[in-house]
């Protein structure tokens, strides 16, 4: 019930925004401003968490814009959108890795730091398997954990960005968002090797 509700609203707000994105704001441009946002928050670093947040809320929010906008304007499907979208994706989870290492709550060795790596492991994994075979691509859609898995490591990055009392519930956001990264790494998995067969 909750997650129809999610999508209903997802939808509505989705469809305003790409409405009255302008039309010389392009899904690959929008892409490309998420791999700008990651990469400016390491000089941030020096002025001001508050202001890494700020940066890397932009870089979340980029990532459901340009999808919103490139299936409203029927180029979701464009091969190259696709894997730029997924690229810049990668790279923002890299440089949030390096900020949550530098600011501390993802030091070597600890939960968080896995964590990550984990979730961009399964991640680097399944992007592969989507280049190699195009077919098991386009007709295998994103399964619910992996949309999860994205909303619980956006909202538990951020939290650790923040630091201070949101460091608890950062942690575990990211806890679950691992944990839903791993099981639906092993569902597409199988899928792949299913059709393989």
């Amino acid at each position: 019930m909750y997650f129809t509700i999610f999508n209903v609203l997802n939808h509505r707000a989705g469809s305003f925004v790409a409405k009255h994105t302008p039309t010389w704001i392009t899904p690959n441009g929008i892409s490309w401003s998420r791999l700008v946002a990651g990469l400016l928050m390491l000089p941030a670093l020096a002025i001001s968490p508050t202001l890494v947040f700020a940066i890397y809320t932009y870089g979340c929010v980029s990532d459901w814009w340009d999808g919103q906008v490139a299936r409203q304007r029927g180029v979701a499907n464009d091969p190259q959108g696709k894997r730029l979208d997924e690229l810049t994706d990668k790279v923002l989870v890299v440089l949030t890795l390096v900020v949550l290492a530098y600011l501390g709550p993802a030091s070597v060795g600890g939960l968080v730091f896995w964590g990550v790596v984990a979730v961009l492991g399964r991640d680097l994994v399944v992007t592969v398997l989507r280049w190699y075979d195009q077919v098991w691509a386009k007709a295998q859609p994103s399964l619910p954990l992996a949309k999860a898995k994205t909303g619980f490591l956006m909202v538990g990055c951020g939290l650790l960005i923040l630091g201070g009392p949101f460091l608890p519930v950062g942690t575990v956001l990211v806890a679950i968002a691992t944990g839903c990264a791993l099981v639906s790494g092993v569902q597409y998995g199988r899928s792949f090797v299913y059709r393989a067969r």
